[in-house]
């Protein structure tokens, strides 16, 4: 069973949209934020939003161990909101109140977070 990337919530069967460029499996009642995409055009958009992002490699590095709170200070500093910060980023909200909690991503998450807040959340 997989989790709605809008609000947490057990799903068994997820619905796959794109909501506002960015591609979630939501819940049922979730669905209506965004636009459905149908199983049998999935493989085609996906393709198109594979994006080379130079900047982006997996290297061996440590996480620092207070990344959550350097992350939620950087959005507190602009005077925004979880919400506002994840739509920016191209993350879901609930996903970004999960970071900021010490929840640890993968590294291409990170990596849009640190591109927006311009941050280094890795240790040397």
């Amino acid at each position: 069973m997989s989790e709605c990337e809008v609000c947490g919530k057990a799903v068994s069967n997820p619905r796959r949209i794109d909501l506002d460029g960015v591609l979630l499996d939501v819940c049922d009642e979730c669905m209506k934020l965004g636009k459905e995409i149908p199983r049998e055009r999935l493989r085609t958009v996906l393709k198109r939003r594979i994006v080379k992002e130079p900047e982006f490699e997996q290297k061996e590095r440590e996480l620092r161990d207070d990344f959550s709170r350097m992350i939620r200070d950087a959005r507190e500093e602009r005077n925004l909101k979880q919400e506002e910060a994840a739509q920016k980023m191209g993350i879901s909200p609930s996903l970004l109140r999960r970071i900021e909690g010490g929840f640890k991503p993968d590294d291409k998450t990170l990596w849009k977070i640190q591109r927006f807040y311009n941050l280094n959340l890795y240790d040397k």
